[in-house]
């Protein structure tokens, strides 16, 4: 977290050694002053000991949130536990369970003891409690989740990743960054058939024409000898297009093979429609009463 205002310097073991050995405090602070403080470096904020305040340079202890001098306040919100002072805008809480600060006001979220995680208070009663599924990364960002600040989003395949990193992937791919089915929560049962309708529509030339092997992305079956369109090949058996493709045979020779295989199909449902029993339906008979 951001220090809020800047009025201290934290210092780390090592670093209380390494300025111990150079002199004065006036000397250590002008040094960190030249740093700047857009300096960004990696930080053990539990392992910190001590602070000093950048308006009289009194050294302290860092379990403080007032100058032990000159008494002014370090930052609006101040953790002990995880020597953090930040802003209160953020509305930043610590959680004893995740063993650190978390920000979003603690009366929003409530830890999850299956997911080891803060979870949305609206979403908590509902919500897919899964062991470890947030100790990963981003599959966009890589950033830890557990760790993150950002809110995240759990897609319906179980995998979950940043909020904005999931708008962000919806406007260009709707498949998970990981096992590729499809991320949104909403009925894609229009989009399918809007599909298909296009590709109806839209016949390929018999020069363009392919025969593909395809892998249902959704569902994980299977199917030989499909027509390829440029849109996409539909899964039969949960009416999904998010499928991969093996190219089998292509040109004038696929498109003559696809043909056969089609007409072969089309006799065979016609010729089991046949077979079947015919089912009369009789209106119902009104008897006259005695």
């Amino acid at each position: 977290g951001n220090l809020f205002p800047r009025k201290i310097n934290r210092l780390q073991p090592q670093t209380r050694r390494k300025f111990a050995r150079r002199g004065s405090m006036s000397s250590i602070m002008s040094q960190i002053s030249e740093m700047g403080d857009d300096v960004h470096h990696s930080i053990d904020r539990f392992a910190i000991k001590e602070i000093i305040c950048r308006e009289c340079y009194t050294r302290q202890d860092s379990k403080t949130n007032k100058c032990i001098k000159c008494g002014v306040q370090f930052g609006e919100y101040h953790c002990s536990t995880c020597n953090l002072w930040m802003s209160a805008d953020e509305k930043p809480y610590h959680c004893e369970d995740c063993g650190f600060c978390r920000v979003g006001g603690k009366e929003n979220f409530k830890h999850c003891k299956g997911c080891g995680m803060c979870i949305d208070a609206t979403l908590f009663d509902n919500h897919n409690c899964k062991s470890g599924k947030y100790n990963a990364n981003c599959p966009v960002c890589y950033e830890d989740l557990f760790s993150s600040r950002s809110a995240t989003h759990e897609m319906p395949c179980g995998h979950n990743i940043h909020w904005h990193c999931f708008n962000s992937l919806a406007s260009h791919d709707i498949r998970c960054p990981i096992c590729k089915k499809t991320a949104t929560h909403e009925d894609m049962s229009e989009v399918w058939r809007g599909l298909a309708m296009d590709i109806a529509m839209q016949p390929l030339p018999p020069d363009q024409a392919r025969v593909v092997d395809i892998s249902c992305n959704d569902c994980g079956s299977r199917e030989q000898n499909r027509r390829w369109h440029y849109l996409g090949v539909q899964c039969r058996s949960c009416n999904s297009f998010n499928t991969s493709h093996t190219t089998t045979m292509f040109g004038v020779e696929a498109d003559q093979f696809l043909n056969s295989l089609e007409m072969a199909q089309n006799q065979n449902a016609l010729m089991a429609n046949l077979q079947q029993p015919p089912h009369f339906a009789f209106p119902p008979r009104n008897f006259p009463r005695r």
